[in-house]
Formats: C-alpha cells, structure tokens, sequence
C-alpha cells in the first residue's frame, strides 16, 4: 500500500545505484543498493503539488543473478 502525500523534504534515503525518470510532472526514483541490500521502494515526487508517494517495485530488473 503506497504512502501518499509526504511533504517534499521528508522523503530521504541512501541508495546507490537508484534509476530515475521523469513523465508528465512526476519524478521517479526506483530501486538500488541500501544498507539490506537492494531494495524494491519506489519514490514518486508530483512536481504540481510537491509531495511524495512511496510504493514499491514489482521486480528488481537489475539485480543480480
């Protein structure tokens, strides 16, 4: 169950390497390496009303086999 509305700064993680894009006013940041592991969070920035929404990620296309 995604998590809506977080204010703009409240959102913030270390990750590395995480992939990103950008549609139509909503900035995506997916996946990449944490302190567990990989992670599967997904963090979705609405650049109209300056909030978050977390969810997660149905796979993880870049791990490793």
């Amino acid at each position: 169950c995604p998590s809506q509305g977080l204010p703009a700064l409240s959102v913030a993680r270390e990750t590395s390497p995480m992939r990103s894009a950008a549609s139509a006013g909503k900035v995506f940041f997916a996946g990449g390496w944490g302190v567990g592991g990989y992670t599967d969070r997904l963090d979705i920035f609405d650049t109209a009303t300056n909030l978050w929404t977390l969810a997660k990620l149905s796979a993880l296309p870049w791990q490793p086999l």
